[in-house]
């Protein structure tokens, strides 16, 4: 059964629940930029210090890294050495020949994206989730992707060397194919666990009217 939310689902927020997710995730990910952009390039998930994990899409050629794709967890976004050492590790990342795509799909904690979160919705309004992309080649520029509740998440572009045509994720077929894989269904109950963190008044009625309609 898929899941039941057009878009991001907020149950999967929970951070008993995230863990797992975002490793279905990443796979999901690596799975389908690998069938595009091979065979000039390899996509392999590596980890941070602490096991967090992360994509790499390096040049076949010579095993550089071209792109690094982030989904952001709490721990990221949360006062503490795991967040002090990805800020660290995402300076690092930005002085080098790399893009940075940063998925961000989590309402809660601190904002953490490269890019200031006012500058994010002054360039493209209000939003729950979002995603940023920094191009090695435009160090000045971010383009951010914002993601309402409601909506049906995006197909971002993910740049790889000059003179490569950008490739395409289809988050939502991400989303659906890693929940689909996963143990969601059994482990959120839905009408009973809740959502972490809470959600606006009107979104919580969204979310009820949903529910009722889909399960």
């Amino acid at each position: 059964m898929p899941s039941p939310f057009p878009g991001m689902n907020p149950f999967l927020e929970n951070p008993d629940v995230w863990s797992t997710f975002h490793i279905q995730m990443l796979a999901a990910m690596a799975d389908r930029l690998s069938a595009q952009v091979r065979p000039d390039y390899l996509v392999h998930m590596e980890a941070h210090i602490e096991r967090q994990r992360y994509l790499e899409i390096r040049d076949r050629r010579n095993r550089e890294p071209v792109a690094i794709v982030e989904l952001l967890s709490p721990v990221n976004k949360k006062s503490g050495p795991n967040r002090a050492q990805y800020l660290t590790k995402r300076s690092e990342i930005l002085a080098s020949p790399a893009h940075l795509v940063e998925i961000d799909l989590l309402r809660g904690g601190i904002h953490t994206t490269a890019v200031s979160r006012e500058v994010a919705v002054a360039k493209a309004g209000p939003f729950d989730y979002h995603v940023s992309i920094h191009r090695f080649d435009r160090p000045k520029d971010f383009f951010v992707y914002p993601i309402s509740l409601q909506n049906r998440l995006p197909v971002i572009a993910i740049p790889l060397l000059p003179g490569d045509p950008d490739t395409t994720l289809d988050l939502q077929a991400v989303l659906d194919q890693a929940y689909d894989f996963g143990p969601y269904l059994k482990e959120v109950a839905y009408g009973e666990d809740p959502i972490i963190p809470p959600l606006t008044a009107e979104q919580a009625e969204w979310a009820a009217v949903r529910l009722k309609q889909r399960l």
